[in-house]
């Protein structure tokens, strides 16, 4: 499943993973971005549909992160940033494969539905990006792989309740 987390909405996200075998679970493990077979698919519905803005109508694909904002810092364009993190081909794979271990082992079963919190430090994504220069991204390739290591650098899992 897909899921899209729109932090520009001021609410914390939450959302259920369905379908879930019941069982004991030492941990999880998932993508940021899209795999390469939705990636070519073409636009889709729910989290991956084309009205989210999340999907390149100039070239095939789905942008996995997209920041948008100001700095004092940004001489030109009008000093704005605009980064928009996607590729997913071999030398511009900005795929990113998280996975975390779980403290205590979480049953799964249909009267257990444990929860995980993440937390994401969202200004992870600047600790080692010149501003003044990168302002900009808007296509695969090195600056958007830079930026989508640091971007899943600053995700944790906090906590888990059983």
């Amino acid at each position: 499943s897909y899921h899209l987390i729109d932090a520009s909405k001021g609410q914390l996200d939450k959302f259920e993973i369905k379908n879930i075998p019941s069982g004991e679970y030492k941990g999880v493990k998932f993508l940021i971005g899209v795999d390469s077979t939705r990636n070519v698919s073409g636009a889709q519905s729910g989290a991956l549909s084309v009205e989210n803005g999340m999907f390149w109508n100039w070239n095939t694909g789905y942008i996995f992160v997209r920041a948008e904002g100001s700095s004092p810092k940004i001489k030109d364009n009008e000093g704005r940033f605009i980064y928009h993190l996607g590729g997913f081909k071999q030398s511009n794979n900005a795929v990113r494969e998280l996975s975390f271990d779980f403290d205590n082992i979480l049953a799964v079963s249909s009267s257990a539905k444990p929860s995980m919190h993440f937390k994401v430090n969202v200004a992870r994504f600047w600790h080692d990006t010149d501003i003044e220069k990168v302002f900009m991204i808007h296509m695969p390739g090195e600056n958007a792989q830079k930026l989508a290591d640091l971007f899943s650098e600053g995700i944790i899992l906090d906590h888990t309740h059983r």
